[in-house]
């Protein structure tokens, strides 16, 4: 149980201290939410496609590099703040957008990978 849970923690360490590395480097939210949730969903098709059986490298690349990487609450904050200031279209369009961009991101990691 033990080499699972540090796997997740060195993982998560890593995907966030990335993600963080994204933001300071683009200094927008709505760009590094993007672009670290889509690079997410690259590396988790890959990894997906790579890793059939859960081992403790599927552990540690999917739950945590692209799960410290990737953020859900993120986009969920983001979409409420275009919705409170009554922007409902570009609220519209950065669902349809990181949806979109994810959708297709994971299935070229998991083409990537074969």
């Amino acid at each position: 149980m033990l080499r699972p849970l540090l796997a997740v923690a060195v993982g998560g360490v890593t995907g966030a201290t990335a993600r963080w590395v994204i933001g300071a480097l683009l200094d927008h939210d709505t760009a590094t939410l993007l672009l670290a949730n889509t690079a997410g969903t690259l590396l988790l098709g890959f990894v997906v496609a790579s890793y059939r059986r859960h081992t403790l490298g599927r552990t540690a690349l999917g739950t945590g590099v692209c799960g410290g990487l990737t953020t859900f609450s993120g986009l969920t904050v983001a979409l409420a703040q275009h919705l409170e200031s009554g922007a409902l279209v570009s609220a519209a369009g950065l669902l349809i957008t990181a949806f979109a961009l994810g959708v297709g991101a994971f299935g070229l990691g998991m083409r990537a990978a074969k």
